[in-house]
């Protein structure tokens, strides 16, 4: 039992629950494998238990250490002084080492040199990490994250039924999307211009509505939420036939190109080599489309919305058209508090390395005195007092 409790607190135990998150959370991000955050709540459950075991048992010893006993190592392991204790006491306390228990002569005694520093520095550290994890646990579980794709009009949109939903935490309250949006202007990217929205809102609380601009990468608050403006978008929907042929093109979006001031992208055609694409150009209402077969051009076309291009056995159409504004809902709470407690983890172990505690164990056995100790300098200290005699 007191060897499964060592486990249990030990730092090893909580570096490998640690890596084995970061590790599933990494393959699972980047490198294509499945990612299920009921795995990571289950890692994060066991290291927030571990955090607490090893902040009980640290306060126990920083409380009572007159109960500490020496390690079964230690009589093992032990090591013959060659003299009296009250020399060994006198060296040891030469080299700055105070007593945390007992008297040598009635039972082991431990010498210690910034223990109890380090089990300070300790408890910070887990406090801090139990923070970390307690405060992320309930960052995921109310957390909201979804997207918006929204279309100027006169008609009001309701957020909760709209809202693309790519994240939802396990305790998250949907009342905080008792929201409605009507976007009154949406405008183009260009080579000199970000795109930017204006629309009314209008929340839950009845208050409202308010109209706010938001260019792209902007971001609002409202209520418990954040909106942020990711960029414009066209939904297009084309036809595109070979012989009479319906190559079933699928509706796509035209996102803004960077060196033009145009919006591109790749047709998706449900025939094999087949490959596309699109262009549109805002201020002119064209379009242009070209499509490979087999890496061959086989057409190569520009025309307006609802005429019907033609180029060899190709015929291509464009039937729809609609401008969409990209707005990203999140609520995500305790984000701040989860980097101060990265932060004063990662202090607390830097500081921890230059924090070593010693630690020496003294007894007499036999009339001789006899003490233990992992670390080589202070044996070796002890053990000169041989020669020094």
């Amino acid at each position: 039992m007191q060897g499964f409790r060592k486990i249990i607190v030990s730092c090893y135990s909580t570096a490998a629950i640690f890596v084995l998150m970061a590790v599933y959370l990494i393959r699972g991000k980047y490198f294509g494998g499945e990612l299920d955050p009921r795995v990571m709540l289950v890692f994060a459950g066991l290291l927030i238990l571990q955090c607490v075991s090893v902040l009980g048992v640290r306060l126990r010893q920083l409380k009572y250490f007159e109960d500490l006993h020496p390690p079964r190592k230690a009589f093992e392991n032990r090591t013959a002084f060659p003299g009296q204790p009250a020399e060994a006491m006198s060296i040891l306390a030469g080299a700055g080492f105070t007593t945390l228990n007992g008297v040598p002569e009635t039972s082991p005694v431990c010498y210690d040199k910034r223990v109890k520093s380090a089990l300070c520095i300790e408890l910070v550290a887990y406090g801090a990490l139990l923070f970390t994890l307690v405060c992320g646990t309930l960052n995921f579980g109310l957390g909201i994250r979804g997207y918006l794709m929204a279309a100027p009009g006169i008609v009001w949109m309701d957020m909760a039924s709209n809202l693309q939903k790519v994240q939802q935490g396990f305790l998250a309250d949907n009342s905080a999307l008792a929201i409605k949006m009507k976007v009154n202007d949406l405008k183009n990217a260009d080579s000199g211009n970000m795109a930017q929205i204006s629309f009314d809102i209008a929340n839950g609380a009845g208050k409202g509505p308010n109209t706010c601009t938001l260019k792209r990468g902007d971001a609002i608050d409202i209520g418990k939420l954040r909106l942020r403006f990711l960029g414009d978008t066209y939904m297009v929907f084309s036809y595109v036939t070979k012989n009479g042929l319906d190559f079933q093109s699928e509706p796509v979006y035209l996102h803004p190109d960077a060196k033009r001031r145009e919006y591109v992208t790749a047709l998706k055609m449900n025939q094999p080599g087949t490959t596309g694409e699109i262009v549109y150009d805002p201020e002119s209402t064209g379009f242009k489309a070209m499509i490979y077969e087999n890496g061959k051009l086989g057409f190569d076309q520009t025309f307006k919305q609802g005429e019907v291009a033609k180029q060899g056995k190709y015929a291509v159409q464009v039937t729809g058209l609609g401008h969409f504004g990209r707005i990203d809902v999140m609520r995500h709470n305790y984000r701040n508090q989860i980097f101060a407690g990265l932060f004063i983890l990662a202090g607390a172990l830097v500081v921890r390395l230059f924090c070593r505690p010693l630690m020496v164990w003294l007894w007499l056995e036999d009339d001789r005195t006899m003490f233990y100790t992992r670390d080589r300098r202070l044996r070796k200290l002890l053990l000169e007092f041989q020669r020094g005699s």
